[in-house]
């Protein structure tokens, strides 16, 4: 793959100045709709290219991975002024000395995750596509390639294309670049209409149930429950919605064992924000709300049942927790839409509520970790993250300062109880692990 520093000003501007073409007569609605299905299908069969080294037309699609920000900081440099800077910043294509581009950038915090970019260059009118796929992976590059077996980032798409099409499933309009373009095209496929649903409402208010009542060292056993796509599973009892949640589910289980059910779990985890954000068509903040509150009155009452058997909840969110007793029997245990997972794990290291290790599994929420120094000292920890500056576009390692937001346990204020446990003695932190 090309590197990105190769990315210049001489590149970006080394089309003549030409003036645009007149833009024609105006289509109809029809033939919009016509023309839109045209280019789709289209772009459906073109294959995944890795990154040019300047804005050049292709005859596929460029992809990269969480490294957009690159061509975004290049090209900052040659619009001429703050306005045309902001406008391409806000979404808003900007026409330039060599045609036009546009860059749609996603977001997790103050990071660029990924996005899409597209350009026309000037002449025959011809749109090409820059996908920075990080945000339908939605985790690291390593932990991508670890898990395709390559670091080829257009092979990496190719088989997840393939794989995803083997389940009669693929990307809404060619939208590669969003894991939630999955959901939405099984959405389109299958007619849902929102309208037949009713209005419903619970009585719980949706907020993330997100916390941890304990830092440090926890050793083990540690009895980690999770619910089984827990969003998914609260849209059965809807007309519609639940065969939606059943064949997404259906299509990530015939992927068992490839890359690509991953990312259909991912894309279990992110249904409520169809209903949601008031920008989607599918805007039902009713169903978000009732689904999110169904999930977390499930949540509490199988924490509440840890607190009976004089256990200690330690780390919990949104669809599973983290306890020191085994309650397993009091759950319905399984691999299907709505059952419970059970993970036991040697040890549990907690700096932050989603910052976490343990023997099985790693949190990091992008932070530089050392889980050394978090066992030695878990209530202040040095480390760094990359962080963006979205008026220039750059990245750089901005030092951090981890501090535990949970607080002291303390017995008497905690809700989940702790009924005299040892895990904040150091003794316990000092074990090897």
């Amino acid at each position: 793959m090309q590197k990105f520093d190769s990315w210049t000003d001489s590149d970006l501007l080394k089309h003549d100045i030409v003036r645009r073409a007149s833009q024609g007569p105006k289509l109809s609605h029809e033939e919009k709709l016509k023309r839109d299905r045209e280019r789709s299908a289209a772009r459906r069969q073109q294959e995944f290219l890795p990154l040019a080294t300047h804005f050049a037309d292709t005859e596929g699609t460029q992809v990269c991975y969480g490294q957009l920000r690159w061509i975004a900081e290049r090209l900052l440099t040659t619009l001429p002024t703050v306005d045309h800077r902001m406008l391409l910043s806000e979404g808003v294509p900007i026409s330039t000395p060599w045609g036009k581009v546009c860059l749609k950038v996603y977001k997790e915090g103050s990071q660029v995750t990924g996005g899409e970019l597209w350009y026309q260059l000037q002449g025959p009118k011809k749109t090409n596509h820059i996908f920075d796929v990080r945000p339908f992976f939605m985790q690291s590059f390593a932990k991508t390639a670890a898990l395709y077996g390559t670091d080829d980032i257009p092979t990496i798409m190719e088989q997840t294309r393939r794989e995803l099409a083997s389940v009669g499933l693929r990307s809404y309009q060619n939208r590669w670049f969003r894991n939630s373009s999955i959901a939405d095209f099984l959405f389109h496929e299958m007619k849902i209409n929102l309208s037949r649903i009713p209005l419903v409402e619970h009585d719980l208010i949706p907020t993330t149930e997100a916390a941890s009542v304990a830092c440090g060292y926890l050793p083990g056993p540690i009895h980690e429950f999770d619910m089984v796509s827990a969003y998914a599973s609260a849209m059965l009892e809807f007309p519609q919605l639940g065969d939606f949640a059943q064949a997404l589910d259906d299509a990530r289980k015939n992927l068992e064992g490839k890359p690509s059910s991953r990312i259909l779990k991912v894309t279990q985890s992110v249904l409520p924000g169809k209903f949601l954000s008031p920008k989607l068509p599918t805007f039902r903040p009713d169903l978000g709300t009732y689904i999110r509150g169904t999930t977390r009155s499930r949540l509490i009452a199988a924490m509440e049942a840890a607190v009976d058997n004089y256990g200690t909840v330690y780390r919990w969110n949104t669809d599973g927790f983290f306890t020191n007793v085994d309650i397993s029997n009091q759950l319905d245990i399984g691999n299907s839409l709505g059952q419970w997972k059970h993970t036991i794990h040697d040890y549990l290291l907690i700096a932050q509520t989603n910052v976490f290790k343990t023997n099985l599994k790693v949190r990091d929420c992008g932070y530089n970790i050392d889980w050394g120094a978090v066992r030695e000292n878990p209530l202040v920890i040095q480390t760094s993250m990359p962080t963006t500056d979205w008026t220039t576009f750059t990245e750089h390692n901005a030092p951090r300062v981890l501090k535990f937001d949970g607080g002291y346990h303390n017995c008497d204020r905690d809700g989940y109880g702790c009924r005299g446990e040892y895990h904040y003695k150091r003794g316990a932190w000092d074990q090897m692990f």
